[in-house]
């Protein structure tokens, strides 16, 4: 087959949707230089070629957003691996850990996708310290990336939003499409906290979304000022290297707030083990905690916000339903059952919490009168069918049973 009939075969294939269209390739163009307008900027060589290198001095006490940067370096590492589900984040010095964000030629991933800017923050002595290596064009990829290596190698932990899924497994391709398969390994092994899973674990019940945006301006009170979105990083790029150096600027000015942005994420995720500002932040604590196995740590959070979180209908029911079998475990039981009573006094129309407070009626208070009622109340809002509606009338049938036999006591907490 001809080259062009090829060409013309995938077109087609492309149309009918059978064929999934190729990442953009970039035809030769001109080397534009960046702007010695952009503060920090140098070329520095490497090996064969060369690359663009921006390096950012911030002393500790600058300010991002509320706090300054060195607050990070003030809170618990074990709080913040509790939180992202890596406990061993606490053995990492500070001057080992790396702050990962990047920007991408796509945002979907695949083959023949490029990571243009690789933005890598440390604490060092009195200041923290954000590079940022910039690929002006695919010829200086391999340069950029023997760079980044080198700082990778002097690292034992990674800290990113989100770079589980998205930073590490472009940057490791590249990696490895460069023959560099000892560092692909390493940056996929490294310890890594990701603080979009510890963010969603403490603060996701009270925000709209995710977005680290929605973090910067409802929990850091960072608020960006002529941004570039990330969505738009790309095509800057692609102007960029067709010679519109006019967002360069912008695209690393977003990526070093991302990367500040880490720090003061961090910080907030491991001030809410200290000090957290609302009930629901508590019960998130204090499951964490009993979940690693800090039982007393966890009775101090849980108790005093199960008794003083306000529901709405927009109840997070996985992690009250958490809070509610931590308690019991802690024989916590007045908590837990003021806890189901918010629980089914915001959403009533949700079995969920009313067969949890049938339970604790049934089996730990006795009371079987107040257990059959909550197990009328879930029969009278359930729309389920099957195994769930079949459970609730076992249960009610064994409760009138207790009560008809005289089995049933009264008890209160």
């Amino acid at each position: 087959m001809t080259a062009n009939a090829a060409t013309g075969l995938s077109a087609r294939l492309q149309r009918l949707g059978l064929l999934r269209a190729g990442p953009r390739t970039l035809a030769p163009q001109p080397r534009v230089e960046v702007s010695r307008d952009v503060p920090g900027v140098v070329e520095v060589e490497e090996g064969q070629g060369s690359f663009v290198l921006r390096t950012c001095r911030h002393p500790l006490d600058y300010v991002h957003g509320a706090r300054p940067l060195g607050d990070a370096l003030a809170v618990s590492a074990r709080d913040v691996g509790l939180a992202t589900r890596r406990l061993d984040y606490a053995e990492v010095p500070p001057d080992r850990r790396l702050y990962l964000d990047t920007e991408t030629t796509s945002l979907s991933g695949g083959a023949g996708v490029y990571v243009f800017l690789v933005g890598l923050g440390r604490f060092e002595d009195d200041a923290f310290v954000v590079r940022q290596y910039f690929m002006r064009d695919p010829g200086d990829e391999g340069p950029m990336l023997a760079a980044v290596a080198r700082q990778l190698d002097e690292a034992d932990a990674l800290v990113s939003f989100c770079g589980r899924s998205f930073d590490v497994p472009r940057l490791a391709d590249r990696f490895v499409f460069h023959d560099r398969d000892v560092t692909a390994r390493r940056l996929r092994t490294l310890r890594h906290v990701d603080l979009y899973h510890g963010g969603r674990a403490l603060f996701g019940s009270r925000l709209p979304d995710g977005r680290l945006r929605t973090y910067e301006r409802r929990m850091l009170d960072v608020h960006r000022v002529d941004d570039l979105a990330g969505a738009e990083c790309p095509e800057a790029w692609f102007g960029y290297v067709r010679g519109d150096e006019n967002r360069i600027a912008k695209i690393m000015e977003h990526n070093l707030i991302d990367v500040l942005s880490l720090v003061g994420l961090e910080e907030r995720i491991g001030r809410a083990f200290v000090a957290p500002d609302h009930p629901l932040t508590a019960l998130a604590t204090g499951v964490l905690a009993f979940e690693s196995g800090g039982k007393t740590r966890a009775a101090c959070h849980l108790v005093p916000a199960a008794r003083r979180v306000a529901l709405d209908g927009a109840a997070p029911f996985p992690l009250l339903l958490r809070a509610v079998r931590a308690l019991r475990r802690l024989d916590e039981t007045a908590a837990a059952v003021t806890l189901l009573g918010e629980m089914v006094t915001a959403v009533p129309h949700d079995t969920r919490g009313w067969v949890q407070l049938a339970i604790v009626q049934e089996h730990t208070l006795r009371d079987h009168p107040a257990a059959l009622a909550s197990v009328d109340a879930a029969l009278g809002v359930t729309s389920a069918g099957g195994n769930a509606i079949a459970a609730l009338r076992h249960r009610r049938r064994r409760l009138e049973r207790r009560l008809a036999s005289g089995s049933a006591g009264l008890h209160t907490v």
